[in-house]
């Protein structure tokens, strides 16, 4: 059945969780990997209900925070504060916001659900100052689950229609004029540790280990 893909994610909205515990643990080793500093202007793409800026503003309060999604609905769930900026946008429609606006931009998530990689990542480019980040993070295709998956060919329910290992990350890095500076994993789902836990949900632990690691985090420059 064919579905729109902005009807795909506003039903996809309807079942996210403002608790997602995985969210939350991506989020906090996230903001760890770039300084913010104070009247920062940061850009956060895919940002569903604002989970990622609140970690943000546990580390400095004194930026400016926009953050843009696909689905209306999730954007019912944010809680706006001073300087918070919230707009429904698709990247592929381009970013609604001028040339040279962001010190940092984090997207994480995302670039596997996106039609056009090259660019999405090249409307990131324009909208970065001339020192600034992007924070973005992938799934690894090489963590067991993944494998798993493949092997049992499961079926992809979210939207994902790319997938990126490291070497394909610096391949589009180079294409659209960014450096990776750094490449670090997120978390490892402890195998089976959901079964017997209370509340449903794996157990995770920090991982960097390309076969363990659930996503990996990437820092990128736009001048290095």
């Amino acid at each position: 059945m064919h579905i729109n893909k902005r009807d795909f994610y506003e039903t996809k909205a309807k079942t996210y969780s403002t608790t997602d515990h995985e969210a939350i643990f991506r989020f906090k080793k996230t903001v760890g990997v770039v300084p913010l500093l104070k009247n920062y202007v940061v850009l956060d793409i895919g940002c569903k209900f604002g989970i990622l800026r609140d970690q943000i503003r546990k580390c400095q309060k004194q930026l400016i925070y926009y953050g843009i999604d696909i689905s209306t609905e999730v954007l019912k769930g944010t809680e706006n504060e001073v300087d918070d900026h919230f707009c429904v946008a698709d990247i592929m429609d381009g970013l609604p916001f001028e040339d040279n606006m962001f010190d940092v931009v984090f997207m994480l998530e995302v670039l596997e659900h996106v039609e056009n990689p090259s660019f999405c990542l090249r409307e990131i480019r324009r909208v970065l100052k001339p020192q600034g980040q992007l924070i973005l993070s992938v799934p690894n295709p090489y963590c067991w689950e993944e494998i798993f998956g493949n092997i049992l060919n499961k079926p992809e329910n979210e939207g994902h229609i790319s997938g990126w290992t490291p070497q394909l990350m610096n391949t589009i890095s180079n294409f659209c004029v960014f450096k990776i500076k750094k490449r670090v994993g997120s978390f490892m789902r402890i195998p089976f540790s959901r079964r017997i836990s209370s509340q449903n949900r794996y157990m995770l632990v920090h991982s960097n280990f390309i076969f363990f690691a659930r996503s990996f985090i990437y820092t990128l420059c736009k001048n290095c």
